[in-house]
This record gives structure tokens, sequence and C-alpha cells, in this order.
């Protein structure tokens, strides 16, 4: 099964990489990590996870205040956003 991000969420994931690692040197690496985690698991079970819209589903990170929004189809998973739970909507 293959995985893709939308333009959006490939960005919202770089600005992810770069906040962490203002925040503490290497924090963006482990957000890496843990994002590659959660896909690991979304393609394993793409339905285990909390549906938020008809098609739309959410998986937060495990360690990071951070999830991704994602729909699977029947040969891919497509991933259309990267959240930092912590922010509010107006400031993403």
């Amino acid at each position: 099964m293959t995985v893709e991000f939308t333009l959006r969420a490939r960005e919202e994931w770089t600005e992810a990489v770069d906040y962490y690692n203002e925040q503490r040197a290497g924090l963006g690496y482990e957000f890496v990590l843990e994002v590659d985690r959660a896909i690991e698991r979304v393609t394993q079970f793409p339905e285990a996870w909390a549906r938020i819209a008809p098609r739309t589903r959410r998986i937060l990170l495990d360690r990071l205040p951070s999830g991704l929004l994602y729909y699977p189809e029947t040969d891919r998973i497509v991933v259309t956003a990267v959240m930092n739970l912590r922010k509010k909507p107006e400031d993403r």
C-alpha cells in the first residue's frame, strides 16, 4: 500500500519539522520518526482510527501533540493534513 501526501499536507509536515527543531535541536527528527510510525500503523490497519468525516480519519502521534488526517483507498492512503493539536485553527 502506498502513502501520498497532498501538497498542503507536505507543507504542513515541513512546517512542523521546522517548528519542532526550533523548540529543541533534533526534535524535528523525532517528529519525522513519529509520523513514520503513525503511517506504518495506518497502512497496517487503515480503518482503525477515529472517523471525523464520512471518509476522513485521524491518527494521533504517540509522543507529540500532533496528528494526521487521512483517507484510505483500496491501494493507497492519502494524508490530507498534518496538524499541531496545540495551535488554534486561526494560527495554522
